[in-house]
């Protein structure tokens, strides 16, 4: 059905009078409230006129191919949940600076779905105009087509002969692309245009899809995104011509990133103003990744920083930057910052601090020449406290030092990720508490692609993540050296409640306590996955619990050397669709795993392995598994990999109350046992057994086997063989 709205001036005014009186029926009297005009869904052309503004959307409507519609100014047009106007035809809406055109929702809590211009080009369309337009409160988010969650506002796909100007495009969203706009093989013209306060994953106010567009005029401000807080670049070229881009946010690329190859252009003569944009992963204004375009010129006139570096523009070297005027004055001296500070202040002395760290960050130059510190002195810095920007991004070559860990405290205030690193290095933390930290991933602190700091006497606690790292996360590439560092009272609903380290992060950690951190199932206390050759010297981890490894998990592929070490009170319980195992800790897939002066003791597991539980590769020497408990088999160790080997080891006083194997559950796999004392191990069931041995072959050389309870060893298949040792019960 299609409604045709251009009405002969009488039939207009009866319309009016007819809805006027069932209006006021339906309030029960002419009560005063506002008169609205009913539009049902399907095709729609003619004149949607002020006089019967304002207009309630109740379905999907279309303008057809070959068909028109034109909106006069005043009119305000409210579309239900879930509603959009798709454009095949023609529209023209232009108002007024007095009398704007809205397309707003009706309902806050079910926004509608925005403007559709779709393959306007080929179907031959005269053009399309929105000028003077409020576009305001939609949200693109369904499933279906992928048009239907690109374009909070405005979504152009085969759609130029568009002309959108001076419009308002404010507090909209798009779950895949483009916050306002999204772009896709489309040349439109987009002029002095106020894109504000809008979100998506990608491009918070303009996702370029294959298409290069010019923009030209306007301000886009305080949008957000993951990858472009203003604008996403996806093999797109577009001009950038007189246009402020400021105050946006992002992960990566406060105001535009970029991706594979794309090459913009910023207009040398009409110059651009980009300036205090933020990105707490990197590049505070400008980022690429998988970037394959020519380099970049950007003409501006007004930018942040006169000399700006990688925290502002990354990878620096692909950018050369004409800048007219800065905001910032650099300095190339250590800064300070205090909660009692100024970010007016020059920060070069203690007594003419800084107030934010961000401030000081973007303020100083350094390099490998030259590095700086940032001094900060006690107190507490958080969003609310010192306007802190949230989560910190940190930068290579400037060191962070704190009065001490016990009163200088950057507080995320159970809201905010605190710190973030992507690609830096040579720099120090030192002195400094970070609590309250809340993210997906690295609740406190997030090391990401090659970040390699050098850390030390720093507290981290009572942070919390969704996912993994429920204090600090450790990913690709990244490997920094801990020292005098305690890590406790963190939660991850994931793994590593403490720590966690993923994609051949190698960390190295000295004298470090990690101790009361949880994950519901993985690595309560520390987790690391996927190529991870840490080392560990003279680490205490206890007191923490998990499913899978509550002190320690130890994941596909990735070869620990833990030294000098305590691994202790730790507890595995069962979560849902995890049977506990891996009291103290848990070694799986591929893993290879050197323990040397390692005490495993006082662990416990409400299912199994109340000590170790290895399921690949481990060497443990010159230590102890000693009085661990499993609720059922291998209280000291459960055992199913390849290449195990126990060396001068006790393996002592742990409890299972299963029948398989107080000491040692042993299952599919032959491990070698030299100079291995085994005694007072202990299990009360009638039919239990000091070792179980299934589809195994256990070899014990020159050890002892005595003093346990019971005695016996419960041989399902395979072998069990003891030369030049002591065993209590005979061995056939």
């Amino acid at each position: 059905m299609q409604t045709k709205l251009d009405f002969p001036l009488v039939l207009l005014i009866s319309i009016i009078a007819l809805t006027a009186i069932h209006q006021a029926f339906a309030n029960n009297g002419f009560d005063g409230k506002q008169i609205t005009t009913d539009i049902p869904g399907g095709d729609i052309s003619g004149t949607l006129t002020c006089a019967g503004s304002p207009y309630h959307v109740l379905g999907d409507i279309n303008v057809p191919v070959g068909e028109e519609l034109i909106i006069e100014p005043c009119v305000e047009m409210y579309f239900g949940p879930g509603c959009r106007l798709a454009i095949y035809g023609r529209l023209i809406a232009e108002g007024t600076d007095v009398d704007q055109i809205t397309f707003t929702t009706s309902d806050m809590g079910d926004r509608w779905e925005g403007i559709k211009f779709i393959n306007i080009n080929s179907n031959g369309q005269d053009s399309s105009k929105m000028v003077n337009c409020v576009i305001s409160y939609s949200s693109a988010d369904p499933g279906g087509p992928s048009g239907n969650n690109r374009g909070g506002a405005i979504y152009f796909k085969q759609a130029s002969n568009v002309l959108i100007e001076s419009c308002i495009m404010n507090n909209n969203h798009a779950a895949n692309s483009g916050g306002a706009i999204y772009l896709e093989g489309s040349l439109p013209k987009l002029a002095n245009n106020i894109i504000r306060e809008n979100s998506s994953p990608n491009g918070g106010a303009i996702a370029f899809q294959w298409c290069n567009a010019v923009i030209q005029g306007g301000v886009m401000e305080g949008n957000e995104a993951e990858n472009g807080g203003a604008c996403f670049l996806n093999g797109s070229n577009p001009t950038f011509s007189g246009v402020t881009i400021k105050d946006n946010y992002a992960k990566f690329g406060g105001g535009i990133y970029m991706y594979g190859g794309c090459t913009p252009v910023f207009d040398p003569l009409n110059l651009c103003n980009i300036y205090m944009n933020y990105a707490y992963a990197c590049g505070l204004d400008f980022c690429t990744t998988s970037w394959w375009g020519a380099p970049i010129t950007i003409n501006v006139d007004t930018f942040g920083v006169l000399n700006p570096n990688e925290h502002f523009v990354y990878p620096e070297d692909i950018y050369t930057l004409n800048i007219q005027n800065a905001l910032i004055e650099q300095t190339s001296e250590d800064l300070y910052v205090s909660p009692t500070g100024l970010d007016v202040n020059s920060g070069t002395t203690s007594g003419e601090p800084l107030k934010t760290l961000h401030m000081a960050l973007m303020k100083i130059v350094a390099d490998t020449l030259n590095p700086r510190v940032i001094h900060l002195d006690d107190g507490i810095y958080s969003e609310s406290a010192t306007a802190e920007m949230m989560p910190v991004n940190w930068r290579g070559h400037v060191s962070m030092i704190g009065a001490g860990s016990s009163v200088t405290t950057i507080d995320g205030e159970d809201a905010n990720q605190i710190l973030y690193c992507y690609d830096d290095n040579y720099f120090e933390m030192d002195g400094i508490g970070f609590t309250n930290g809340f993210a997906e991933n690295g609740g406190a602190i997030y090391l990401d692609h090659y970040s390699s700091p050098a850390m030390s006497n720093l507290l981290i606690h009572d942070n919390n993540v969704s996912g993994d790292g429920g204090g600090v996360y450790f990913n690709d590439h990244s490997s920094p050296v801990l020292q005098y560092i305690d890590i406790y009272d963190n939660f991850a609903e994931g793994g590593g409640g403490g720590i966690h380290l993923q994609s051949s992060s190698n960390a190295v950690l000295r004298s470090v306590t990690i101790n009361n951190n949880t994950a519901n199932y993985t690595g309560g206390g520390f987790r690391c996955y996927l190529y991870c050759d840490f080392v560990m010297d003279s680490v205490s981890i206890f007191d923490n619990s998990a499913a899978h490894g509550a002190g320690m998990y130890v994941h596909f592929y990735s070869d620990p050397l833990i030294t000098n070490s305590e691994i202790y009170n730790n507890h595995a319980v069962s979560y849902s669709g995890y049977p506990a195992s891996g009291g103290g800790v848990l070694i799986a897939y591929g893993s290879s795993a050197v323990f040397n002066k390692v005490e495993v003791s006082n662990n416990t597991s409400d299912n199994n392995a109340g000590g170790i539980s290895c399921g690949a590769n481990i060497l443990f020497q010159n230590g102890k598994v000693n009085n661990n408990y499993a609720q059922n088999s291998g209280g000291g160790l459960a055992l199913s990999g390849n290449d195990i080997k126990f060396t001068n080891t006790e393996i002592c006083s742990n409890v299972a109350d299963d029948a398989r194997g107080a000491a040692i559950n042993a299952s599919s796999c032959s491990p070698e046992f030299l100079n291995v004392t085994i005694s007072k191990n202990l299990s009360i069931n009638d039919y239990a057994s000091l070792i179980y041995c299934h589809n195994s072959n256990l070899v014990f050389t020159n050890s002892i086997l005595w003093g346990n309870s019971p005695i016996w060893f419960d041989i399902y298949s395979g072998s069990i063989t003891a030369e030049y040792s002591n065993t209590q019960f005979p061995l056939a």
